[in-house]
């Protein structure tokens, strides 16, 4: 099972270069012993297990990490698969990147799935699109590399580790990484159509690899390095370096160009998003020993995960000198390794290429966002370390259990995914909801201020839905740790608008009014012009019924950004009591069109509906009755406000 084929197969540094350049580039493909049934139960096996442990996800809700800027509040996805829709995706800039494959995926969920504003929970079917996308990649990765090898155990091993391995439940269960599991399922596509192509070169299965390598690219940029991972393949196993290493470079420089140009577009949608960090705020000596390490620290957590979180602060990090001169000596004797093992041992330079190689557009050197790692910058570069892994098994095996050395891999590979499955499904249960991956976080661990800041945030969103149940000490106390995770964020980023303004929101749940200005303005000032900042300013200043203060900076917070349909809601509440009943109509009316929640689209309909003159009866009762409807499916109005409206304008004569 799993033997290659010896006849016509030369290692790659044996061939010649003039024995092929008259006649196309071909290998020859080793064959598989292993029968079509054993590999359809393979895959039935690796599918049953991904499931295993990321069919849970089906039942999490979103987070507010991303998600909102993605999916829950962006009105373009929520829209579905429209034309005007179509033409936003490909826009340089959306959410500080270039991904218009990704966001039609997004788009066809809302489209398929549903998905209502500001819609935490009941989004399995999102969820359920990235696992689905992830089984795919497993099966094509497993068959990609027994194809290629004929060594069914070694490419088992390699697919199980990147199907339930712990450090890739980021990737999987984050909705909001749906880039990562696309560009990931492309990837592989690429793969595949390249080996065809080599195998038997023809026009047609070029310009297949060059579509399914563009679509990668427009999932996400990541990809950039694949040419380079094609040209590893060259050597092994494709054995093909005897065409001539100009000749395969050639080969592939329309990908090259392809992987150029996304890169440009990457990081013009990154500098127009803010999201490259200058070198005042992460220096160039921090982040080249930052990825030093990181190199290092990736590896660990591949064989011993432990402690893995979905942030990883700078200011939580910080290494030592023996840490980082340790790491590079280590980065340079593997390195060293995989050269002289190079004849005899190929897939070991190969599969540490492929680590290195793909890491470098995300190990920080070009540091975009204020993390100092991520766990799901190992889904792809994992793969590398997985090959020399399992083929260095197969060999290891081979020498010392000669006669045994298949039911040797076969129970290495099962032990393997014993010891998987537990840790994998635990650490894609801390994905249930904001504040489990919060807490989670915030205790393994330290100095991390952008998970305090989140979890202020969502204290302060779980204590407003307290309070719209009328659960008014929970909610206060939610409002009260909100306030100790935001202060705890401002020792550590004192600058940060973000953690302000959710520490003035939460002091306006607590009715502390003067605090809560005092922290919009903070803000303010660190983030000037800022629909969110000036429409949280302006519900503080309602809330106080300083109503010329509160209209001022609403209509501000509307010219900032004309869809924020909070701000039309309380700027409607604001013109309605200073007695602008027409103002507050329109504003109502505005609410309606934007897409608002159950609880906004509720009490819109029913202000527009006593507030219209009575010769608009008819539209008054088609408003409450649609307000209605909505408190039967939402519950957010216990006392039945809308009803009771709507009985009083039918008994008007």
């Amino acid at each position: 099972m799993g033997k290659r084929v010896s006849i016509n197969r030369a290692h790659p540094t044996e061939l010649r270069g003039s024995q092929s350049r008259s006649r196309p580039i071909t290998y020859a493909q080793p064959v598989s012993q292993t029968p079509l049934w054993s590999t359809l139960l393979v895959c039935l096996a690796l599918t049953a297990i991904t499931l295993a442990v990321y069919w849970q996800t089906t039942y999490f809700e979103l987070t507010n990490v991303d998600d909102p800027d993605y999916i829950i509040n962006n009105t373009h996805v929520r829209g579905g698969l429209t034309l005007e829709n179509f033409r936003w995706a490909f826009h340089l800039g959306n959410a500080a990147n270039w991904h218009p494959i990704t966001w039609l995926t997004h788009m066809f969920d809302c489209e398929f799935w549903g998905m209502l504003p500001g819609q935490l929970k009941g989004t399995g079917g999102h969820h359920l699109t990235n696992v689905v996308i992830h089984v795919v990649s497993v099966l094509l990765l497993f068959g990609f590399l027994n194809r290629i090898t004929a060594k069914l155990w070694p490419s088992l091993l390699v697919a199980v580790v990147f199907a339930i391995h712990p450090l890739h439940a980021e990737s999987v269960a984050w909705v909001a990484e749906r880039k990562d599991v696309l560009s990931a399922f492309f990837m592989m596509l690429t793969l595949w159509a390249y080996v065809g192509f080599a195998q038997r070169s023809s026009p047609l299965k070029y310009i297949l690899m060059l579509i399914a390598f563009a679509l990668g690219l427009m999932s996400k940029q990541m990809l950039v390095t694949a040419p380079v991972l094609l040209l590893l393949l060259d050597y092994w196993p494709l054995s093909r370096l005897g065409a001539g290493l100009n000749r395969l470079v050639i080969e592939k420089l329309p990908l090259f160009a392809m992987a150029l140009i996304a890169g440009i577009l990457l990081i013009v949608s990154q500098k127009a998003g803010g999201a490259i960090a200058t070198a005042e705020r992460v220096p160039p000596v921090v982040r080249i020993c930052n990825a030093l390490v990181t190199y290092i620290v990736y590896i660990i957590d591949l064989f011993w995960p432990r402690n893995l979180a979905h942030y990883y602060s700078h200011e939580g990090v910080h290494w030592v000198v023996w840490q980082v001169i340790g790491s590079a000596l280590l980065l340079l004797g593997i390195s060293y390794a995989a050269i002289r093992l190079a004849r005899s041992r190929p897939y070991f330079i190969v599969g540490w290429s492929w680590y290195i190689i793909t890491l470098i557009p995300v190990i920080g050197l070009l540091q975009v966002g204020a993390q100092a790692r991520a766990d799901r910058y190992t889904y792809i570069p994992s793969i590398g370390i997985c090959i020399i892994v399992a083929f260095g098994l197969a060999d290891l095996f081979a020498v010392f259990f000669s006669k045994i050395s298949q039911p040797a891999l076969a129970l290495t590979t099962a032990g393997i995914t014993a010891a998987l499955i537990p840790p994998a499904s635990q650490q894609v249960s801390y994905w249930r909801d904001s504040e489990t991956l919060y807490r989670h976080t915030l205790a393994v661990t330290k100095n991390n201020w952008f998970v305090h800041n989140g979890m202020g945030s969502v204290l302060n969103s779980e204590a407003e839905l307290l309070r719209a149940q009328h659960k008014y000490a929970e909610a206060d106390a939610k409002n009260k740790e909100a306030i100790e995770h935001l202060n705890a964020t401002l020792k550590l980023m004192p600058t940060l608008p973000a953690a302000h303004t959710s520490l003035g929101i939460a002091y306006m749940a607590l009715g502390d009014l003067n605090k809560a200005i005092a922290e919009q303005e903070q803000a303010l000032r660190y983030k000037p012009n800022d629909s969110l900042i000036e429409g949280n300013l302006g519900a503080a200043y309602l809330q106080k019924n300083d109503l010329d203060n509160a209209i001022k900076h609403l209509r501000l917070s509307i010219q900032f950004d004309p869809t924020r349909s909070d701000s039309h809601y309380n700027l409607a509440l604001a013109c309605q009591r200073r007695g602008l009943k027409v103002e507050a109509i329109a504003e109502f009316r505005k609410v309606l069109a934007l897409y608002p929640n159950d609880l906004a689209e509720y009490w819109a309909c029913h202000q527009i509906a006593i507030l219209l003159p009575n010769e608009s009866k008819q539209e008054a009762v088609a408003l409450l009755k649609r307000a209605i409807e909505i408190n039967k499916r939402a519950h957010v109005d216990a006392n039945g406000t809308a009803q009771n409206a709507l009985d009083r304008i039918q008994k008007q004569k």
